[in-house]
């Protein structure tokens, strides 16, 4: 007797209807996360163009440029995260950090949110923690290198990317040869803002 082959079913070669749905979600999300907010708040409650100086973004300071812009707010004022993110950064103006009571978020597009100088920092944040926008995550103070007489109140508020910036311009070395390509991995905060920079 002759025994009957069994049909093997072949599979059907393209995507099914569930991996074309998944891809897509997926696309959806990372284009979510990689592209950056087109406009952030201000990260101090009550605090608007008038609390900061318009030049001072990468102004010579010190042995190095300025890669933020200061905040001037009254002790204890509120600051809130810009964007939702995760913590990666917590320094305590305990340990003798510069940047006194700082947290750092990564938010969209590669941007880390970095705000220092606060008098205290949340108690609830820690590293790894997800925080939304608008959440409080410290208040303002005059910690680390900026408590000093003639300080006022402020907070440090930087962004900076992995994206190359190159509406940041370009500036000829000062300190270092790494001037020039430094200051394109770091967003002004008065642009992201929706701000007038002059």
């Amino acid at each position: 007797m002759k025994k009957k082959k069994k049909k093997i079913k072949k599979k059907k070669k393209g995507w099914s209807g569930w991996k074309t749905i998944m891809v897509l979600i997926a696309i959806v999300l990372f284009a979510f996360w990689v592209v950056p907010e087109r406009r952030i708040p201000n990260p101090v409650d009550g605090c608007g163009p008038d609390s900061y100086n318009h030049q001072s973004f990468w102004y010579p300071w010190g042995d190095h440029f300025h890669r933020g812009i200061d905040i001037f707010a009254a002790h204890g004022t509120p600051v809130r995260s810009v964007t939702d993110g995760f913590v990666v950064k917590l320094y305590t103006a305990d340990k003798g950090w510069p940047s006194g009571n700082a947290v750092e978020i990564l938010g969209r597009s590669t941007r880390a949110y970095y705000y220092a100088h606060l008098s205290e920092i949340d108690s609830e944040l820690y590293l790894g923690k997800y925080v939304r926008k608008g959440q409080i995550i410290g208040k303002v103070g005059k910690t680390g290198n900026a408590d000093r007489a003639n300080v006022p109140c402020h907070c440090h508020f930087s962004i900076h990317t992995w994206i190359p910036q190159f509406q940041n311009g370009f500036v000829k070395p000062k300190y270092h040869r790494w001037d020039l390509v430094e200051k394109l991995f770091y967003v002004n905060p008065i642009i992201a803002m929706g701000d007038s920079v002059n």
